[in-house]
């Protein structure tokens, strides 16, 4: 009975973690640092380059740049308990991530909001009418 009933509690405890997976791979997920903000790279983005962070937010923009290299500009937005934006005001200065390879373009359009983990390059204007903002190499997107 005992047993039936910790197995039970466990099987309670374990199902929404189950339920709600983050949308950033375990390996990559392990890799974040998580003690960093947005807002601490956005007032000092070369004390933290390379440093891989966790945000989320809207696209804004999208520019394809050459072959395989993309640039999306990002409003920021809070992210829930399962890593996932929550639509609100943006939170945060925009910022911009770099991507390379192939992009389904129906799955990253304007307004799409994207959970992504990316590596800080520094702060630079990918676009010359933008303004620099803090520019991110996405190592995982997940819309």
């Amino acid at each position: 009975m005992l047993g039936s009933m910790l197995r039970i509690l466990l099987l309670v405890l374990i199902m929404p973690a189950v339920v709600q997976a983050k949308p950033i791979s375990l390996s990559t997920y392990q890799e974040i640092d998580h003690g960093l903000t947005l807002l601490q790279v956005q007032h000092n983005p070369e004390l933290y380059r390379d440093s891989l962070i966790l945000v989320g937010g809207r696209i804004r923009l999208i520019s394809h740049r050459g072959e395989g290299e993309w640039w999306m500009l990002i409003d920021p937005y809070i992210l829930d308990t399962t890593d996932r934006p929550v639509l609100h005001d943006p939170v945060e200065d925009p910022f911009w991530v770099k991507y390379a390879g192939s992009m389904d373009e129906e799955l990253f359009k304007q307004d799409r909001l994207v959970t992504l983990a990316g590596r800080v390059l520094g702060k630079l204007a990918p676009l010359p009418w933008m303004e620099p903002a803090v520019a991110l190499v996405i190592t995982e997107i997940h819309p």
